[in-house]
């Protein structure tokens, strides 16, 4: 239509016919439209009829019809059901019946002796069972359990001399000295094993001196850093020039322990042009310690490198001429080398192993990585002098305590001075009564004999 107003006018013959074809067919659709409407009006009125005639039929039947034909539905299905298990009994009855049965009575059931509970004679089994089960379970795990707990452990794993053993403590114990125990608590017990164990340090390099002493373990959390912390205060409180050196790098923690910053220290000293002059500013001093004390300062990328160089060699020569005791905390031997290397430099090394955690066969493999010679012994840290007999508890609680015993010793004196003279008294009494009951017992014989001589 638009391509025809495009192309002729509005009165040109062509346009005029379509235009007349478009409203005839309009017309026809309208007219089409309006007849389905109607038909579909006729459908809904008959429709409706039809709904209103069945309400009305239904509203005609009685009430007695509606119930009789709701139970004869609800009778229907009742009816089905009952035969339906009726019919499921019979063919149980009947398959019961076809089974021959297997047991018989052989004898009729007479009544016997009668049984009652013995609840004392269940409580002793079962006290009885449950305690042999416990200690099997108890010596099945000592069994599995591989670590060291005791010295007589250690003479299992190596033939190396115990330098002494130190026993379990809290730290908190120490309060503002921490770990610093023979610091903070020269008379404690552990403070009296760690002066024994400088004792036997001394005796050791007795012969041919052993100044430069490195302490390691065989894997961290040994106890290492709180040894050697503590094993040179011990040897400065016995009037000997003490430095120690905190060769473990890669996890330092003595600044940790004596509470100063880690920076400088050990690495910077190495890295130092001038090592004379870059070592004053390193070592600290520590008065009421009356220790020096280098710290592992920046971490280094390379301390297996840094220890084993000439110029760490050239570092313990310059300082061992001003210390009577140079100790080093090494790391420890199955986690790095570095304690390897740093063995070639030293005179000898402690090895710390802690009770109830240390296994034997990793103590074993690491006292192998290092030479004979080079080990002066081992320290058995963290014992627990409860668990390992009465031999350990009298060795800390009677011969470590002698602070109690210097302040008991006089009333101890006193009460054995006093118990000797009631012992003397009493023995001096019953002397005299036995000697007076003998001679009673001598007049009345010889008044008897007088009475018959005279009879």
């Amino acid at each position: 239509m638009i391509t025809l107003k495009i192309n002729y006018k509005k009165k040109h013959p062509f346009v005029v016919e379509t235009l007349e074809q478009i409203e005839e067919t309009k017309r026809e659709v309208k007219a089409e439209i309006s007849s389905v409407i109607q038909s579909l009006k006729v459908r809904e009125k008959s429709i409706m009829d039809n709904i209103s005639s069945y309400e009305k039929r239904i509203k005609d039947l009685p009430d007695a019809e509606k119930r009789l034909a709701e139970l004869t539905r609800e009778t229907g299905v009742q009816q089905s059901a009952y035969s339906s298990l009726l019919e499921k009994k019979q063919e149980f009855e009947i398959m019961k019946a076809s089974q021959i049965g297997n047991v018989w009575v052989v004898d009729s059931a007479t009544p016997g002796k009668r049984t009652k509970p013995r609840p004392k004679r269940n409580i002793m089994l079962a006290l009885i069972v449950g305690l042999v089960m416990g200690i099997g379970l108890a010596f099945f795990l000592e069994y599995l359990d591989n670590t060291v707990k005791s010295p007589d452990d250690l003479k299992q794993v190596t033939e190396r001399p115990l330098l002494g053993s130190i026993a379990k403590f809290d730290t908190q114990a120490g309060k503002n000295g921490g770990e610093l125990i023979t610091h903070t608590m020269p008379k404690a017990n552990i403070s009296e094993a760690f002066r024994t164990i400088r004792t036997n340090i001394f005796f050791a390099s007795f012969d041919t001196p052993k100044k430069i002493i490195g302490v390691t373990s065989s894997l961290p959390g040994e106890g290492k850093s709180f040894f050697v912390a503590n094993l040179a205060v011990s040897i400065a409180q016995a009037e000997k020039k003490v430095l120690l050196i905190d060769a473990d790098m890669r996890r330092p923690r003595l600044h940790r322990i004596f509470n100063q910053k880690r920076i400088p220290g050990l690495s910077n000293l190495i890295m130092a042009k001038d090592v004379e002059n870059a070592a004053e500013g390193v070592i600290r001093t520590l008065p009421e310690q009356r220790i020096d004390v280098i710290y592992a300062g920046d971490i280094p990328h390379n301390p297996n490198e840094l220890l084993g160089s000439q110029k760490m060699k050239s570092i313990i020569d310059l300082i061992s001429v001003k210390y009577d005791y140079i100790l080093f905390d090494g790391s420890p031997v199955l986690s790095v080398s570095d304690s390897v290397v740093l063995t070639n430099q030293l005179d000898g090394i402690i090895f710390v192993v802690q009770a109830e955690k240390t296994e034997k066969n990793a103590l074993k493999q690491a006292l192998e990585m290092v030479p004979d010679e080079k080990i002066l012994g081992l320290a058995l840290n963290n014992i627990n002098i409860q668990r390992d007999g009465y031999y350990y508890r009298y060795y800390y609680q009677y011969y470590y305590s002698y602070d109690d015993q210097d302040q008991g010793v006089g009333r101890k004196k006193k009460h054995l001075r006093k118990k000797r003279v009631e012992s003397r008294r009493q023995a001096r009494q019953s002397a005299t009564r036995n000697a007076d009951k003998s001679a009673r017992m001598t007049a009345d014989k010889n008044h008897g004999g007088q009475t018959r001589a005279a009879t």
